[in-house]
């Protein structure tokens, strides 16, 4: 009963000790999904900056007042244009949204100077009206495959102009991954208004690195982006860290054990995108920290175990031989 006892003991403080690293693991990997956040976060106030400054130039080009707010046509050369289908008509854009272009240049090109350097943007970009042509600003370092991110935006302005009144009012994020693991092209595209109508489309597009969502900790971190559909997008490791996607609940904030606890997992929802990060730890890095608790248990066990039991038999023993 003594030896039950004290076993009964251990059992339930090396699973206590296992909760606390549980919750260490929840510690660490909340602060990682902070770092991811913030990304999110900050992107999106970049792209709410910019398209305040584009929608008021435009606006003031429209009303004719780039004369009285110190911007001259022509002091800034025009974006570079391509176009992003077969029909786009990038001389009718460029004829018609001559005027606000070279405005807004003016002051990207101010921005850029001052700004874009410290948000790390590759480039922004402006898709004007029917004419379905992209202007490229070249803010930044842009991504150095040019087809692989018109066709990128192809596909996400097709989806774009086919939803419904209310999905086109949203701003839309997306991620293209790169021939790295864990590297990637961050996209944010959202709607310009001038004169209180929908005119074009303003975007942004930066470098992810999943790297920099995970923070030195005490155990390894392998991060995996999934989207509304639960697809995976990029992961910091080439199989996807073996999650199995099927496993993960629906659930917007999640933490827990998937794929027969093999893994420790948190998912998250990165606001206001429609993306969401997964952090898994290997279960076994849990009990690796209890390795030498366990034996050292164990072997505490054995030996309480052997005395007991020889105690036991020596009591008996002189019992009997007391009896007789």
């Amino acid at each position: 009963m003594l030896w039950t006892l004290g076993a009964l003991l251990t059992t339930f403080y090396i699973i206590n000790v296992l909760h606390e690293k549980e919750s260490q693991v929840r510690q660490e990997l909340g602060a990682n999904f902070e770092q991811a956040q913030w990304y999110v976060r900050h992107s999106a106030d970049v792209t709410r900056e910019l398209k305040y400054i584009a929608e008021n130039r435009l606006n003031s080009s429209a009303n004719g007042l780039d004369v009285l707010n110190g911007v001259f046509p022509g002091k800034t050369a025009l974006p570079q244009f391509y176009p992003l289908y077969s029909d786009s008509d990038c001389s009718s854009m460029s004829n018609t949204w001559r005027s606000s272009l070279e405005s807004l240049s003016y002051f990207l090109h101010y921005w850029k100077e001052n700004f874009a350097s410290a948000y790390e943007l590759n480039r922004v970009f402006f898709v004007g009206g029917e004419s379905l042509c992209l202007a490229d600003f070249g803010v930044g370092n842009a991504s150095a495959n040019r087809e692989r991110a018109l066709k990128s935006l192809h596909e996400r302005i097709l989806k774009y102009r086919n939803g419904n009144d209310e999905e086109r009012k949203s701003s839309l994020v997306w991620i293209t991954p790169s021939g790295q693991p864990g590297v990637g092209y961050y996209y944010l595209l959202t709607p310009i208004y001038v004169a209180s109508k929908m005119a074009a489309l303003l975007g942004i597009e930066q470098t992810i690195r999943l790297e920099d969502f995970v923070t030195p900790g005490s155990f390894p971190v392998t991060a995996t982006i999934i989207d509304a559909n639960n697809q995976r997008l990029m992961s910091t490791s080439r199989t996807g860290g073996g999650i199995s996607l099927d496993d993960l609940p629906d659930d917007s904030s999640w933490f827990g054990y998937v794929n027969s606890y093999k893994k420790l997992v948190m998912k998250k929802t990165l606001m206001p995108s429609e993306l969401t990060v997964v952090y898994s730890v290997e279960t076994d890095e849990l009990i690796a920290k209890l390795k030498v608790l366990i034996i050292n248990a164990i072997l505490l066990n054995v030996i309480s175990a052997i005395i007991l039991f020889t105690l036991a038999w020596l009591f008996e023993r002189t019992s009997i031989q007391v009896v007789k």
